[in-house]
């Protein structure tokens, strides 16, 4: 694979958006609602996040443009590396079969991890989903755009970031959320750019496991704010309705707490330095009511105690009268059998 003539650009919105050269009313304005940011967008010339829908193909060739991809972090990197190295279809007749040349290995990327907001998963709980929506179109917005700070100490923005013809939302929450309002922006702007979101991907792909006659249980583990959605649960149900799925299809919901918050090291989740429990802790515990570590599960869940990765009070885990995870691995632990117990203690469970 020729992987010079890949563009991975990996900005953090910190920066992006910090926007030093925009003036104050102007920034109030943009943080005022979907419709102000979009009017912003699509109608105020002299804004920072103005983009010029109505030329924005002049002097280019699609074909060249880049395909943008976007996350609230640095976990829609696994859908980015899947469409680097996607190898479904012959390049040179364009039949079906690999050819050992990955099918986009000709194509440009510029990844966004929204690091400045993130995590996605946790809006909804604080209530905070407008907000939310709000970050989703000016994600949208920096993929469509040129303009990017090349670091947080930059004073003044490049204009030279390569525009794109094709936008991949590689976040689970922000394509349960978002997807909708992305959908109904990209209307406005005229531009016949296609926007594909993960659950409808991660759908499609789990139901071609599954024959049109089987019945089956299928777990969706993501965030708390995904789950919440319940993107992937009505998404499957009416995929397999529309595809003829005759089996009785279950669905089951883990949301993930905690587990994207360790993976970027939040400390009130996770703090490696620590041997003993802590008062901030906000991840599944004993008396968790709604993430509840149960001590009769404890040779299921497995976890690992070494190197402070599980914080007790006692001397071992069936001593602990308080037991936080300390461990990226341990919290994945703690959910996946939270699911299987889920499936297990469900009327007339499917395999």
């Amino acid at each position: 694979m020729n992987t010079s003539r890949k563009l991975l650009l990996i900005a953090f919105s910190l920066c992006v958006f910090a926007c030093k050269q925009v003036k104050k009313a102007e920034v109030n304005d943009a943080s005022a609602g979907i419709g102000a940011i979009e009017n912003a967008i699509l109608a105020q010339d002299t804004s920072f996040y103005y983009i010029d829908t109505k030329n924005y193909f002049a002097n280019e060739k699609v074909e060249d443009l880049a395909i943008g991809v976007f996350d609230s972090g640095t976990g829609g990197l696994t859908v980015l590396d899947a469409l680097v190295q996607y190898d479904k279809n012959n390049n040179t007749n364009a039949q079906v079969g690999e050819d050992g040349n990955p099918d986009f290995n000709k194509e440009n990327f510029i990844y966004l991890a929204d690091q400045a907001n993130m995590p996605y998963g946790n809006y909804f709980k604080a209530n905070k989903t407008d907000l939310l929506k709000e970050h989703i179109i000016k994600d949208t917005q920096f993929l469509l755009g040129q303009k990017y700070y090349a670091n947080s100490a930059d004073n003044n923005f490049q204009t030279n970031k390569q525009k794109i013809k094709a936008i991949v939302i590689a976040c689970n929450t922000a394509t349960a959320y978002g997807q909708e309002d992305v959908d109904a922006f990209m209307a406005k702007t005229g531009l016949n750019i296609p926007v594909i979101g993960v659950i409808n991907a991660g759908s499609r792909g789990t139901l071609q496991k599954i024959a049109k006659d089987e019945s089956g249980a299928i777990g969706v583990f993501a965030t708390v704010g995904t789950v919440a959605s319940n993107g992937y649960g009505k998404t499957l149900l009416k995929m397999a309705k529309e595809q003829g799925y005759t089996g009785d299809i279950q669905i089951f919901n883990q949301g993930g707490h905690g587990v994207a918050e360790a993976v970027d090291g939040e400390p009130d989740f996770i703090n490696r330095k620590l041997a003993q429990p802590r008062e901030d802790y906000r991840g599944p515990s004993l008396t968790n009511k709604d993430f509840k570590i149960d001590k009769t599960l404890m040779d299921v869940y497995n976890f690992n105690f070494d190197h402070g990765k599980m914080l007790c009070d006692g001397k071992s885990g069936d001593d602990c009268n308080v037991l936080q995870i300390n461990d990226t691995e341990n919290y994945v632990r703690y959910h996946l059998v939270s699911l299987m117990e889920q499936i297990r203690k469900s009327e007339k469970p499917q395999p």
